[in-house]
């Protein structure tokens, strides 16, 4: 096995030189100069310094800050907008729809903040089982407005 490079790996993830001129140019049109944009050490991103007015504004979109039931808060927007011409050199800009709450993994029957785990939680519970059959999904999916188990998925 040949042995890679961290700037082998960075140049072969990297977006184009293109990409990052037309994105760069987009900013610099918008009234972003290039003491507020800058690229990543791993040129995977461009970290923008903006206000949120100023990011509403380009990205035609409205920032809230919403909670988890954790108490822990984040900003996001449902949608944004990018122009026909810089579509193509962007993946996704964050924070916009993106939901990053962090949700702490429990250990036992407690999580790190002395709150009770739930089924379904990373990091807790037993091995899965292979054998037997699920009765009925309907009273295993009482908690799936609050978290995202396997159970709720294969409802899907």
């Amino acid at each position: 096995m040949a042995n890679i490079g961290l700037g082998e790996v960075f140049r072969k993830f990297s977006p184009s030189v293109e990409s990052i001129g037309a994105v760069l140019a987009w900013l610099e049109e918008n009234g972003f100069d290039s003491s507020r944009a800058k690229l990543t050490r791993n040129r995977g991103w461009i970290e923008v310094q903006a206000t949120v007015e100023e990011a509403e504004r380009l990205l035609q979109t409205e920032y809230h800050v919403y909670g988890h039931e954790t108490g822990q808060e984040h900003v996001a927007s449902d949608s944004y907008h990018l122009p026909e011409h810089v579509q193509s050199h962007v993946d996704f800009v964050t924070p916009t729809a993106h939901f990053d709450a962090k949700i702490s993994k429990c250990s036992g029957s407690e999580s790190p903040d002395g709150t009770a785990c739930s089924v379904g939680q990373p990091g807790h519970g037993t091995s899965p089982k292979t054998t037997g059959e699920i009765q009925s999904l309907l009273n295993q999916l009482e908690s799936c407005d609050k978290q995202i188990t396997p159970i709720y998925l294969r409802a899907l």
